[in-house]
């Protein structure tokens, strides 16, 4: 049954602790007059031949380095900053040790490629892409966005990066040049999968057909005949839902055909092409709500427990997910059901899915003000890795 009063205390909870950060936030603004505008940093030690690991989350590996997105800036609409370095992008050691400042934008979502990172960062009530490189110089601002908070979208490729602007969609190519908008019609909900980005049509206020447009290519083609959201996409295939049926569909990108996989109006999703089943789970629904596995392949489904989960992650086995139904607690459970446990007993924020790189599971506390946290998926141990600008957590 869905516990209205447990959502209620965590909501509670978490306005409490925000308003603690608020007040925070308005002393060190008297305090720390001046503690705005860029700093260049230079870091020795990068190494832009290694391979990326679990790119444009809240955590990115290259060789020995780990970056990351030092802790939720949640008061960024109201024009205000936890702390100097809270939003910016860090690097540490995998072992945890070293952690430096590399960039000190309040920042939103990034992606490495070779010697550079780009990234959106909140400036100013606005989003902007930059980019800059892996030792914290030559940092360029490439393009004004949509706030990603409010309706914008930014989604980057190998080839190209694809933002919204005006709420059109547009592609340019990773040094800012070639800027080129794809659509007249608005946009949302811009995804990237294979050779192609996915969007939904939006028009007064409402949500339109499934388009997508290959890469390096300005012609939309209609991937649904009605009204429809892209909810994912794994290995080829990508996954969208009807709203006129509640039906999430399969769509494989070559041969551009689709079919049904799952029904019954869920809504949340995990797509991991490797274990051959989707899992879907209800969050608020009162009857029959649940964790469920699909198999793709006979249509049948599996219950795995009574949980409300939400940014359902797969990796290596086990099902990671927030627990709507014990106060936003961090749990996991085994594909066929087993061996489910609490692994962290404190509300997980569920701004973005849960992002794992390196055996280790990065996740901003809601219990912590937002500061950035990993967890290690073989010892289960927690560490805050959050670099704050009186030293070092």
């Amino acid at each position: 049954m869905y516990d209205k009063y447990g959502y209620e205390r965590k909501q509670a909870a978490v306005r409490f602790s925000k308003a603690k950060a608020i007040l925070a936030a308005l002393l060190c603004v008297f305090i720390l007059p001046g503690c705005s505008g860029y700093k260049q940093y230079r870091l020795e030690g990068g190494q832009p031949e290694a391979p990326v690991e679990s790119d444009g989350g809240r955590a990115i590996v290259q060789g020995d380095w780990v970056y990351y997105l030092n802790g939720d800036n949640y008061l960024r609409e109201e024009n205000i900053r936890l702390h100097y370095y809270r939003g910016a992008i860090c690097r540490m050691k995998r072992d945890g040790t070293e952690r430096a400042v590399l960039c000190n934008d309040d920042v939103s979502v990034f992606n490495i490629k070779g010697d550079t990172i780009w990234y959106v960062a909140w400036e100013n009530g606005k989003s902007v892409i930059c980019s800059i490189g892996i030792d914290g110089s030559g940092r360029k601002k490439l393009r004004e966005t949509d706030s990603i908070f409010s309706g914008g979208g930014y989604e980057f490729t190998q080839e190209y990066i694809y933002y919204v602007k005006d709420g059109c969609l547009k592609r340019m190519d990773h040094d800012g040049k070639n800027d080129v908008q794809l659509t007249k019609e608005r946009v949302c909900n811009i995804i990237a999968s294979g050779d192609y980005i996915y969007y939904t049509g939006y028009a007064n206020e409402e949500y339109g057909q499934v388009y997508r447009i290959k890469h390096g290519q300005s012609e939309a083609e209609a991937v649904t005949r009605l009204p429809g959201y892209v909810v994912g996409q794994s290995g080829g295939t990508v996954y969208y839902y009807l709203f006129s049926t509640g039906y999430c569909y399969a769509f494989d990108e070559q041969s551009a055909s689709a079919s049904s996989v799952a029904h019954l109006w869920y809504e949340e999703y995990c797509f991991a092409s490797e274990t051959g089943y989707v899992f879907a789970s209800y969050v608020s629904d009162t009857d029959g709500g649940g964790l469920y596995r699909l198999d793709i392949q006979n249509g049948t489904r599996k219950k795995l427990c009574d949980d409300r989960a939400e940014r359902i992650t797969y990796y290596n086995g086990f099902l990671y997910y927030i627990n709507d139904s014990a106060l936003y607690s961090l749990y996991r459970i085994r594909i066929d059901g087993t061996d489910r446990e609490c692994i962290r007993n404190e509300m997980i924020s569920n701004l973005d899915a849960l992002d794992i790189a390196d055996d280790w599971l990065y996740y901003f506390s809601d219990d912590d003000e937002g500061r950035i946290y990993r967890i290690n998926l073989t010892t289960l141990r927690a560490q805050c890795v959050e670099y704050e600008d009186i030293g070092t957590v």
